[in-house]
């Protein structure tokens, strides 16, 4: 009797079980590296498009007697800015293990800014309608002169042509 192609003991070597192996592993060590590769391609993105070039912020070297209303703490920093909107993320440095991470905040037309944290306390004057960009990571407090956060709301819609009707307020 003739030996069927489709018998599983025509392939006496082992070849097939051993590519089949090979091919398993293959598949359970490329899943979590295209994970990890993401994540990293993903902070790189961050990174960039956060790393706001440009001149340094002014620096108020007198007492602590401005006028700050707007205050937030974001992670172990506090904030505080008399004017405009803010946009803040939690980028990092370093490794895949243990990168270090840091703090960014752009703010639009703040007029004055109060960083503090870690017993430190620096108070930047960008001035009002002039955008600037924070960054507190474990060793300074930096700021620069601009940024691409504006806060713009979406535009409202239309109001109807005919007299008398009332535009609605935006949803």
């Amino acid at each position: 009797m003739a030996r069927s192609t489709f018998d599983a003991t025509a392939d006496s070597s082992g070849k097939a079980a051993t590519a089949g192996l090979a091919l398993f592993v293959l598949l359970v060590v490329s899943i979590p590296m295209a994970t990890m590769y993401s994540g990293w391609s993903a902070r790189q993105t961050l990174k960039a498009n956060w790393d706001i070039e440009g001149p340094p912020c002014p620096v108020d070297a007198g007492p602590l007697l401005t006028n700050a209303p707007k205050a937030f703490d974001y992670g172990d920093v506090r904030f505080a800015r008399r004017f405009g909107h803010v946009s803040c993320i939690a980028a990092s440095d370093g490794g895949l293990v243990t990168p270090e991470i840091y703090r960014v905040c752009q703010f639009t037309g703040p007029g004055t800014i109060i960083v503090g944290t870690q017993g430190r306390t620096v108070v930047f004057k960008p001035g009002v309608g002039r955008t600037a960009t924070v960054r507190v990571d474990s060793s300074q407090i930096s700021c620069v002169l601009g940024g691409w956060f504006t806060a713009n709301p979406q535009p409202a819609r239309a109001a109807a042509s005919t007299p008398g009707n009332q535009a609605a307020a935006p949803i």
